[in-house]
């Protein structure tokens, strides 16, 4: 049966433990077909009528059922009731710690104005400093929770959380905060990247290089330094920062042992993402300008394509990231990462290799994607663990330690 076929409501099923004072738990997930991406001549990796073992929150085995340990016999048995199960997602681009809202801008882009034009009027990134700039961490982490209470009800596992509506040291250092706290919070794995070059604030206006030598990138070694920062990111674009200057933030973050990653091309070709792959940037995001050397070079470098239906439609972009068919890139949409594929820009896959998913896709001709609230079945109510690390691979069964996280989908 084919894998696009398939329900996209992701459901959880709650495992907490109480480590110390509860004993183990078993439970067995039974009558499943399970999405295992290993390479054993079907789709996905497809196992139909499998069975996977959890002990606590960890996923120990998971293959065929009639392959399964027999000392798991006497095991609380949860029928899945012929559901797919997969990894869970990752969200890898978000901003969801910001405060305040752009509805004014709105209007202006009914009215033909472009994203650029907005920035230009003082709409855009820096208007939401403002706001983010005005509001406490406590008042950030409120208005952030509902947004990654979605992702999760969505299926997603690991988010990437970006700061970048500070842009100076006490509230850019304010936002990964908020963001190491929203980890604290919720059930869920967060990254945090600094994004101190995402625009050039109002009061550095004409003086871009003081900001990235004097606020960006002191900044950045404060955050290193009280272990707030994962990866560095920064926008290269003309209305924000020229290569050469990202050139200096990436420096800073390699001498660090710090990843990059970039936001280039979205609304001319500045050669951004080539520069970025030449640091082995992990992506560079939004893409629709690249050309065919930026192609090339991401893919030497494994640079993963991540684009941005979200932000292209709303901003009502007409430029989609380029149909190269002569290099293969690994491309994400933000719900994703990792995924061996052209850069495609509208039948979005959600993949990622870290954590195994590498294809779930949608043909968009099979009508959108529904949620089906009937598949919440007694204990199978909340969200259930996810795999956190790269599971071992071996044939047959798959053993892992890690927390795990799984998707269940129904099929169409």
């Amino acid at each position: 049966m084919d894998i696009i076929n398939i329900n996209a409501y992701k459901l959880y099923c709650n495992l907490q433990v109480n480590y110390g004072t509860e004993p183990v738990s078993y439970k067995v997930l039974k009558n499943c077909h399970l999405a295992t991406m290993l390479a054993n001549g079907t789709p996905y990796g497809l196992i139909k009528d499998a069975v996977i073992v959890l002990k606590n929150d960890r996923i120990i085995w998971s293959g065929q059922a009639t392959d399964a340990p027999q000392k798991y016999q006497d095991a609380e048995h949860i029928d899945v009731e012929g559901r797919l199960v997969t990894p869970a997602l990752i969200d890898c681009h978000t901003h969801v710690v910001f405060a305040g809202n752009r509805a004014r801008e709105f209007e202006m882009r009914l009215n033909g104005a472009s994203y650029e034009q907005v920035a230009r009027a003082g709409g855009g990134i820096v208007s939401t400093v403002e706001a983010t700039r005005a509001a406490t961490q406590e008042a950030l982490v409120s208005a952030a929770l509902p947004r990654v209470d979605a992702l999760i009800a969505e299926g997603v596992s690991t988010i990437e959380i970006k700061s970048g509506y500070g842009l100076n040291q006490e509230d850019e250092l304010k936002m990964l905060r908020a963001a190491r706290q929203i980890a604290k919070l919720r059930g869920i794995h967060v990254t945090t990247t600094y994004l101190g070059a995402h625009a050039v604030p109002p009061e550095y206006t004409g003086r871009e290089d003081t900001y990235i030598d004097t606020v960006c990138i002191p900044t950045l070694h404060l955050a290193h330094t009280q272990g707030l920062v994962d990866a560095v990111d920064a926008f290269c674009e003309g209305i924000a920062f020229q290569p050469a200057q990202v050139a200096r933030v990436f420096d800073a973050a390699r001498a660090l042992g710090l990843p990059v990653k970039i936001h280039a091309e979205q609304l001319s070709n500045l050669g951004g993402a080539k520069m970025a792959a030449q640091y082995g940037a992990l992506s560079a995001d939004h893409i629709e300008y690249l050309d065919v050397e930026g192609v090339a070079a991401m893919a030497r470098a494994g640079t993963v394509a991540v684009i941005l239906p979200g932000a292209f439609y709303t901003l009502r972009e007409t430029q989609a990231p380029p149909h190269i068919h002569s290099a293969r890139l690994r491309c994400a949409d933000r719900t994703g990462q990792r995924l061996q594929s052209r850069v495609i820009a509208h039948d979005i896959a959600f993949a990622y290799n870290e954590h195994g998913l590498h294809v779930i896709s949608h043909d968009p001709r099979r009508g959108p994607l529904r949620r089906d609230t009937q598949c919440c079945k007694g204990a199978w109510s909340e969200r259930l663990w996810s795999d956190r690390g790269r599971c071992p691979r071996r044939s047959g069964g798959l053993e892992c330690t890690a927390p795990c996280r799984v998707v269940l989908s129904d099929w169409l």
